[in-house]
């Protein structure tokens, strides 16, 4: 399943509604016992690869889980300039534990963390393919935001915009 994740293909670029393509991610981690604040309202229109945001999204809120328990994740967006930013933030111990290496290199995990060191690696190529952006610094009080971008989409859109194939990035 990885490798088919990872395979170099076009991408083709829908229009959606960015609350209710997170919606699911959202639930299942709340169902393994993580209190996430949803603050992103329906209507937020995004283009992009749905199903590729819809796993950025849980590979976030799963690293969340597992580095910043018993850390709540507030979960928003902003809109801004065309672009829409959809914000995690948590209290757990931030970017310490990273020891000032490239946070999103394939493999690389923090000093004694569980985990393949896939997940924020993974994260951020579904972002990359799809003319995204995946960012994270340190949460003012302590902890780490991380910044999921796409391209906004007109408001009240609905179906499909036109397909523009998009050529992935290989890392």
């Amino acid at each position: 399943r990885l490798r088919l994740m990872l395979a170099s293909r076009p991408k083709q670029r829908t229009t959606f509604d960015l609350a209710e393509a997170i919606r699911p991610a959202i639930l299942m981690t709340r169902s393994l016992g993580v209190v996430v604040r949803d603050a992103v309202p329906t209507g937020t229109w995004v283009q992009g690869c749905r199903d590729d945001l819809a796993q950025a999204v849980f590979a976030l809120l799963d690293n969340a889980r597992v580095h910043a328990a018993p850390s709540a994740v507030d979960v928003s967006a902003t809109v801004h300039k065309g672009t829409t930013t959809l914000f995690f933030e948590d209290r757990g111990p931030g970017m310490t534990r990273i020891g000032g290496q490239p946070m999103f290199k394939r493999g690389r995990r923090g000093v004694e963390s569980p985990g393949s060191g896939l997940g924020l690696f993974v994260a951020r190529r579904l972002m990359v393919d799809q003319s995204g952006s995946l960012t994270v610094g340190p949460r003012p009080g302590g902890g780490a935001s991380f910044a999921l971008s796409l391209r906004s989409a007109p408001s009240g859109s609905s179906g499909r915009a036109p397909q523009v194939a998009l050529q992935p990035t290989v890392f």
